[in-house]
């Protein structure tokens, strides 16, 4: 509560100092990346002091602890006892927002390495030591990417980047957990890296700040399920038609890393998709998208591990980064199919299809 009500009282002074310069030309700020200041200015004028302190002194007041009646049952009680007194209990989240599930120590860490880690095609183990020096060698060639890029990246992202890069490079690994899919039967787990002090964490934020414009202007995107709504309740079909969703099975972590640099990088390079999107500059971006592609570098407790297949789930860049290549084929293919799919939108790896059944064939089937 401390650190919001001093954040408030932050927010007010600032507004107030520089509420003279409202009319002024404001700063360019193309880029939500910047390194905040922890600038403290000064009090605001005295009738606004007194306001603003009378709102902070009612809500610390309005907001005081105070004890309260349980809501639970008692057998509901003694279970929470037995979870808090348990030390062989690890309480992981389920997927799809699920809630909580609770698993054994043990059940999650061999759920984590005979799903995840030791699938030699998607990672390689690292010995600490080799871990250290992945990140050191990721860390100097975002700084030789930044060197070399310095006049094309406006200033506050450009020291943002640097910045969080240095200051992840005390620690500079993802931190790789698993969600438990308690929807699905046999039982399924997602691998996420939290990748928030990693030592591509911040690169990641600009890749994503990039590619989201090309993202959301792809044929097939679909920003929510409130817009699907919307969209098919204007729909006008005629004819035998079907409605069915599709899924793409684990498609963060199948992605062929090689294959999609080459097909991002065709399309980034593409005459067409930089007269749509003339925000970025292709070969930097690319070079960017590599670098963290190549170096998701994570711990799971003592061990080590680097990414060698697709693009984990929880890096800021994964969505447009899986949904951009995966729309490439859809460009591809969706066209052949034409006199069968009157209707197409994706979410990430999650479609819906209207599939029209039409009494006459094209000539011609596609393959």
């Amino acid at each position: 509560m401390s650190a919001n009500i001093a954040r408030l009282y932050r927010d007010v002074c600032l507004t107030a100092h520089f509420s003279d310069s409202w009319g002024d030309e404001p700063k360019d700020r193309s880029s939500k990346l910047y390194v905040k200041s922890n600038w403290q200015p000064p009090a605001p004028p005295q009738e606004l002091y007194v306001r603003v302190m009378g709102l902070i002194n009612a809500i610390e007041d309005g907001l005081q602890g105070r004890k309260a009646m349980p809501n639970l049952l008692p057998f509901q009680e003694d279970l929470l006892a037995s979870f808090q007194a348990s030390d062989k209990l690890i309480f992981a989240q389920a997927d799809k927002g699920l809630g909580t599930c609770a698993v054994t120590y043990e059940q999650y860490v061999q759920d984590v390495l005979d799903n995840h880690l030791l699938d030699e095609k998607g990672y390689q183990l690292l010995t600490e030591e080799e871990a250290w020096q992945r990140a050191t060698a990721a860390k100097k060639s975002i700084f030789e990417w930044l060197t070399t890029n310095r006049r094309l990246i406006n200033d506050d992202a450009w020291n943002f980047v640097y910045k969080k890069t240095s200051e992840n490079s005390v620690d500079p690994f993802g931190r790789l957990y698993i969600l438990y899919k308690i929807h699905k039967k046999p039982l399924k787990t997602r691998p996420v890296c939290s990748d928030c002090a990693s030592i591509t964490h911040a690169l990641g934020k600009w890749i994503d700040e990039q590619l989201q414009p090309i993202f959301k202007a792809q044929e097939t995107y679909i920003k929510n399920s409130f817009e699907l709504k919307l969209e098919l309740e204007d729909l006008v079909l005629a004819g035998n038609v079907s409605l069915f969703k599709y899924d793409a099975i684990a498609m963060y972590v199948n992605i062929n890393t090689d294959a999609c640099l080459e097909e991002l990088s065709g399309y980034l390079h593409d005459p067409r998709t930089r007269e749509a999107f003339p925000h970025y500059e292709p070969a930097m971006l690319m070079d960017a998208i590599e670098l963290v592609m190549r170096n998701n570098i994570m711990m799971f407790g003592d061990i080590f591990a680097l990414q060698i297949q697709g693009v984990a789930m929880g890096i800021s860049p994964a969505p447009p980064i899986a949904s951009i290549f995966y729309s490439i084929f859809e460009a591809r293919m969706l066209p052949r199919w034409k006199h069968r799919v009157s209707f197409v939108r994706r979410f990430i790896d999650d479609g819906i299809v209207i599939w029209n059944h039409a009494s006459v064939l094209p000539a011609v089937l596609p393959l």
